[in-house]
């Protein structure tokens, strides 16, 4: 009776610091969602102007990370810390915030996730060095499926995402979907816009319709992985040159002039713009995709912080919507499956892409996630846009 009572005990302690730390990640990251949404608002009403501060803006970000994250504020010490238990310091979560803003201020070409993933790690380890009911690992899978929550509004895909990716021990699932909902729950209170699409019908099936949508869900893959590669390949070249800062102000004058020269605000920030674009129905051109992926691996080049994530999900997007006529499918539903493959194969995500998918774009899109996760799972390669995650 005693050893049940303990039982029930720890449980109840697993289950409170799980509900907690949702509590905290949730409101840090709505401060930080809705800081992007006003410095994306604020770089769009005055036009190019913020544009020529990105070369100041790209070493300030190598500063702050050099000297006050120490050099090691990056995705790749949350790989380390799920792996040899070392804790993340808490300063990491106001510097990938500060960063990330600065980003968005000045139109960089990312994303939030990235910064999202070192805020909720950071918290979850300050958390657990504290209460430590949790294992290290534990703690770090929670508090990043929490910050992916209340970013994207997608609670189950979150937590299966996290485990997959950082952790990948599957009996902290339950525990990362309680931080997820608590999480979700903050997200809902303080109305963070979620990432809900809309495909109007499914095609009807036949063995050619599967064929094709097969064919261009490993297309989207591919794309995928040669993202990733491109992208890891580019931040490689930074990090062994002898000569790192000016090549950084090299490369950061070339995405001004390159976004000057576009004049276009589909490209900046986390992709959106353009994702809207595709799914209210604007026209979409076939160098849309090649932009965003150029100027996205360009800007983490330059050693902006902010994310891949929704740059990923707008690049597939705008490569499917136009590939969809090509091949006889509806742009929108070829739009949804190229947006899940090229994060699917850019992230190493199976079970998260699936999730994603049926979340995003409801229940009745579960034969096509699920194709999007077989599919990614098919043409996911060595390259991942974490390289820890690498295989």
């Amino acid at each position: 009776m005693e050893s049940l009572i303990e039982f029930g005990r720890k449980k109840g302690r697993f289950i409170v610091f799980c509900l907690f730390l949702g509590l905290v990640v949730g409101m840090v990251e709505s401060i930080f969602v809705s800081g992007v949404r006003l410095l994306t608002d604020l770089h769009l009403k005055m036009g190019s102007l913020f544009l020529w501060g990105l070369p100041v803006g790209a070493l300030l970000t190598r500063w702050l990370i050099k000297n006050i994250g120490n050099d090691k504020q990056n995705i790749e010490q949350i790989f380390q810390a799920e792996e040899s238990a070392v804790h993340i310091p808490l300063r990491n979560a106001p510097l990938a915030i500060s960063e990330a803003w600065i980003s968005h201020l000045l139109g960089a070409c990312t994303g939030r996730a990235g910064a999202s993933l070192q805020l909720g790690s950071a918290i979850g380890s300050f958390l657990q060095k504290r209460i430590p009911v949790f294992s290290m690992g534990c703690s770090l899978t929670c508090g990043i499926a929490a910050a992916l929550s209340c970013l994207f509004g997608c609670p189950i895909a979150a937590a299966f995402f996290a485990v997959e990716i950082f952790s990948r021990r599957w009996k902290e699932l339950p525990y990362a979907l309680l931080a997820s909902l608590m999480s979700y729950s903050v997200h809902l209170i303080f109305q963070i816009p979620s990432l809900r699409l809309s495909v109007l019908e499914l095609p009807s099936f036949s063995w050619g319709v599967l064929f094709k949508i097969f064919l261009c869900a490993v297309l989207f893959g591919v794309v995928g992985n040669l993202f990733a590669r491109s992208l890891q390949w580019a931040r490689s070249q930074i990090q062994k040159s002898e000569h790192a800062i000016v090549l950084i102000i090299v490369l950061s004058l070339i995405l001004m002039l390159l976004l000057m020269f576009i004049r276009n605000f589909r490209y900046i920030g986390t992709g959106e713009i353009l994702l809207q674009a595709v799914f209210e129905g604007e026209q979409v051109f076939l160098s849309d995709w090649i932009w965003k992926a150029v100027l996205t691996i360009l800007t983490s080049a330059c050693g902006f912080v902010g994310g891949e994530m929704t740059p990923m999900f707008s690049v597939g997007a705008s490569l499917g919507v136009v590939c969809g006529p090509l091949v006889g499918l509806d742009p929108l539903v070829c739009a949804a499956i190229g947006m899940l493959c090229v994060f699917g194969a850019g992230t190493h995500s199976i079970w998260g892409t699936a999730f994603f998918g049926i979340e995003i774009f409801g229940l009745w899109f579960v034969p096509l996630s699920l194709t999007a996760g077989l599919a990614s799972c098919l043409t996911k390669g060595k390259w991942s846009v974490y390289r820890l995650n690498s295989k």
